[in-house]
């Protein structure tokens, strides 16, 4: 296994039942830590960003590796993108498990157009289907926490 499906699918993880879910799970402290640094909203976005564009290149790099189009194993996508549900916010732990809950369901049902965004060809297609659930994640978790539901 190259270096960069290795990252790509993060180790074995994108070889789980549910890898997806797995990798998200992962993320958590990642994102924890990122969003408790209380850090001003451009330099979250900026860092949320680098790490973006970074796995773009791993999973643009990863992709000849695989014999499917959107390969399931690939969940980098999955990981990174998580950190922009809570762009806005630092979580508490029931936030943070609504924001992980909103996104894992917007990324496997794509709803509103997410699912047409996943057929880009090649790494873009990969990524943005998730960054885009990420979006619709933090739109509706600044929503329950303005209702005050979360």
């Amino acid at each position: 296994m190259t270096f960069y499906k290795r990252l790509a699918t993060q180790g074995n993880v994108g070889y789980t039942a549910a890898p997806g879910t797995y990798a998200t799970v992962m993320a958590i402290p990642t994102v924890w830590v990122l969003t408790h640094m209380h850090l001003p909203l451009p330099c979250y976005i900026t860092v949320a960003s680098i790490l973006w564009i970074a796995a773009w290149y791993v999973v643009n790099r990863a992709l000849p590796e695989f014999t499917a189009t959107d390969p399931s194993e690939i969940v980098l996508d999955e990981a990174l993108s998580f950190t922009f549900v809570f762009v806005g916010i630092v979580p508490s732990l029931m936030q943070l498990c609504i924001g992980f809950v909103l996104f894992r369901l917007f990324d496997i049902y794509k709803p509103l157009g997410i699912a047409y965004i996943e057929q880009i060809e090649g790494a873009w297609g990969i990524m943005l289907d998730d960054l885009f659930a990420a979006v619709l994640s933090c739109a509706c978790l600044h929503l329950l926490i303005y209702k005050e539901i979360a």
